[in-house]
């Protein structure tokens, strides 16, 4: 910087002890011309051939090789040059493993045959920030549900596992139903006992394991029970397939029936289950 300073004073017409009087720079220093350069010549492109033949190989080992050829050098003059010369050793990419262990999750075949939920972000214009909690239909990529705030905490998420049970899973969200506020709450203290990863799971198993195979080995008489207006599982992909695939069984479709039937049928569904078991 200061010889600079003293080159563009020299430019304006000064002479240069002028200028190094008015900056206050030895002119010994301005005039300095380092050895270095001259010393460090025939070592830089030996250097610079081993770096590229040795990409991995960081200045300590270059080094090595470097006194084995005749340049002789302290550990500091080798930094020194290596840096000069931007010699990096490139960092190593962490290799891309495949999961092989976990099951991979089957792709969703038919509308609601699998829902999932995440957490969304986005800004305003005035930098506040927006907060979803969105539900989807994976098959048709529909936001079947959305909860936008500038903050979602435990209580909305909790609020979530209400509206579920108070919705679709047991039909009251359908003209004339009634809702049991006894059987909402009740659903929502599962929803609310289980893990984040124990739901994930749960979800996982019973909506994108096959079965297939396992229902055609079943030889014992199986009665299969489903009521046609599951908002949950829908009635046409699941019931009449399962029992076409059993090889005794007998469906039995209940019209108008959500998907806790066992719960707000409880009557019709265990009487039906005690004439199958004495049959």
């Amino acid at each position: 910087m200061r010889r600079q300073q003293v080159a563009y004073a020299q430019g304006r017409g000064l002479s240069r002890r002028r200028a190094c009087a008015l900056l206050s720079v030895a002119r010994s220093t301005v005039g300095y011309v380092s050895r270095l350069i001259a010393r460090d010549a025939p070592v830089l492109p030996a250097m610079r051939t081993l770096a590229a033949q040795y990409p991995r190989y960081g200045y300590r080992t270059i080094r090595i090789f470097l006194d084995r050829q005749g340049h002789v050098m302290s550990a500091d003059r080798m930094y020194r040059l290596w840096r000069q010369e931007a010699l990096q050793v490139p960092k190593q990419r962490p290799r891309r493993r495949v999961a092989t262990g976990r099951p991979r999750p089957l792709p969703p075949t038919a509308v609601n045959h699998v829902w999932a939920y995440d957490f969304v972000f986005d800004t305003c214009a005035d930098g506040r920030t927006l907060k979803c909690l969105t539900v989807i239909d994976e098959f048709t990529r529909e936001c079947l549900a959305i909860d936008v705030a500038g903050g979602i905490r435990s209580g909305r998420v909790a609020q979530f596992y209400y509206d579920v049970p108070a919705g679709p899973f047991y039909g009251y969200n359908r003209a004339g139903a009634k809702p049991s506020q006894g059987v909402i709450w009740n659903w929502w203290r599962q929803g609310m006992m289980g893990g984040a990863k124990a739901h994930y799971d749960g979800i996982v198993a019973f909506s994108q394991t096959d079965f297939t195979e396992d229902l055609k080995k079943i030889t014992v008489p199986v009665l299969v029970m489903h009521g046609d207006d599951d908002q949950i599982v829908p009635y046409a992909d699941s019931a009449p397939l399962s029992a076409q695939l059993l090889r005794n069984s007998t469906l039995k479709t209940y019209k108008g029936f959500p998907h806790g039937m066992p719960t707000t049928e409880a009557e019709t569904i265990n009487a039906d289950l005690l004439t199958f078991v004495k049959a």
